[in-house]
Order: C-alpha cells, then sequence, then structure tokens
C-alpha cells in the first residue's frame, strides 16, 4: 500500500523519508501537516426566499491551522469527523 500524502509528489512507503503518516491524525487538507480542529458554520445565514424566513447553518469541521477540511488519514482521502 502506497501513501499519497502531501510530503512528496510521488507515491511511496508509508512512514518513509519525511512522510507525514508517522503523525496521528486528524490531517490538513491544506498542507496536510497533523492538525487540531474546530467547528465553523459555513452556512449562507439569514436568508428570504417567497416571503419566508430563515437562517442557513452548515456546521463543518475544519483544521486550525489553514480552516482547510480535515482528514483521518495522512493521504487525506477519509473526512474526519468527531
Amino acid at each position: 500500500m502506497n501513501c499519497l500524502c502531501k510530503s512528496y509528489a510521488f507515491p511511496h512507503r508509508p512512514k518513509s523519508g519525511r512522510c507525514m503518516a508517522v503523525d496521528h491524525g486528524p490531517f490538513c487538507g491544506e498542507c496536510g501537516k497533523a492538525c487540531d480542529t474546530r467547528e465553523v458554520d459555513q452556512g449562507i445565514g439569514a436568508y428570504e426566499a417567497w416571503g419566508h424566513r430563515g437562517v442557513d447553518t452548515r456546521m463543518a469541521t475544519v483544521s486550525r491551522c489553514c480552516e482547510a477540511a480535515a482528514y483521518e488519514d495522512a493521504s487525506l482521502t477519509i473526512e474526519y469527523s468527531e
């Protein structure tokens, strides 16, 4: 099985060289490093449609470092969920 983390631009053996798979997740989708996460609201907020008012909220788990999607594995294939 090959690792596809952002340490190298090519598939490589997991945990070899500077592979990021040696760290424990979650991993940042932007920089690929192990990170802490936080919940953010990615909804559009207050809206009105056809005379009805509402508030759109979409909570997402993102990394604290880059505020990008968080993943459970270093290859960034399995999205992180708490």
